[in-house]
């Protein structure tokens, strides 16, 4: 799927049976004024598949009753998402039949419109917002992908960072065995996050390092271990994530990245300090 920039034609691939219906959306997209499109309409759907696999098409408008196939509805939405996986897709639907356009969103479309209250600024508007909304869900995809690869890195790492952790002191995960304190401590990465995002856009003056360093000793203390952190962080994301739009879940993983690598580091001096001092304790005990 292209970058579109505000000169670009729209390129529209119609699949609609109807002449009268085609007609209809033809004469609605003439009436665009700076917006300008290009119509292709193909009224069956085995060529319409055809045209779709060149990829030269920004947006899919699709009737869902074809006379080339035996099925109707959703099945010929799904065979055209099936091949066209990259591309958004708004289907036409009969009056009264918002049931159906419902559970085409559901199943991969991006929107419907009702053929018989179809008009030029409806349609303009609702090709436009799907397109966007589209490149807006491949962006998304591509960013949880990246954070799902990083997640994965880090909990590889927690298998090397330290002998020390939950484990080592007959303990499971924190989040398990102690859920209330595990989401208090996720509260307070989700704070970490808003105040890494506030450092980096306003420069505010917020001083993480010692806050974390203070997360560090608390986790010790519960003898919690890097496994723990990568589940606080990883939930803290998730939260934080919900309602976020794609740049600022972007903005969240990167500053997290760097949180929990700070965060790492200092519950793994600590358990160091824990060792020496152990260890110090066991000497002057034998002696």
């Amino acid at each position: 799927m292209r970058d579109l920039t505000k000169s670009d034609k729209i390129r529209v691939l119609l699949i609609e049976d109807n002449p009268g219906d085609a007609r209809l959306i033809k004469e609605a997209l003439s009436e665009a004024g700076d917006m300008q499109f290009e119509l292709e309409w193909i009224d069956r759907l085995t060529p319409g598949l055809e045209r779709l696999a060149t990829g030269e098409f920004d947006v899919i408008l699709l009737d869902l009753n074809l006379p080339d196939r035996p099925f109707h509805g959703l099945e010929t939405l799904r065979e055209v998402r099936g091949k066209a996986p990259d591309m958004p897709i708004v289907v036409l639907t009969g009056l009264n039949d918002e049931k159906t356009g419902l559970g085409a969103i559901k199943a991969g479309a991006q929107d419907y419109l009702v053929k018989d209250q179809l008009n030029s600024e409806l349609l303009l508007r609702t090709l436009r917002y799907a397109i966007e909304r589209y490149h807006l869900h491949l962006e998304r995809i591509k960013y949880e992908r990246q954070q799902e690869q990083e997640l994965n890195d880090f909990r590889k790492m927690t298998q090397t960072s330290t002998t020390i952790t939950s484990r080592s002191f007959g303990l499971g995960p924190l989040k398990e065995s102690q859920p209330t304190i595990f989401h208090e401590f996720v509260s307070s990465f989700e704070t970490f996050l808003d105040k890494a995002i506030e450092k980096r856009v306003y420069q505010a003056d917020h001083d993480l390092s010692t806050e974390l360093r203070t997360m560090s000793e608390k986790l010790g203390f519960i003898k919690a271990g890097p496994r723990d952190v990568i589940d606080i962080f990883v939930t803290a994301l998730d939260n934080k994530s919900k309602d976020a739009n794609t740049e600022k879940i972007k903005a969240f993983m990167e500053e997290g990245r760097i949180l929990v690598i700070q965060l790492m580091g200092h519950l793994i001096s600590f358990y160091r300090n824990y060792y020496v001092q152990y260890q110090n304790i066991s000497k002057s005990n034998t002696t």
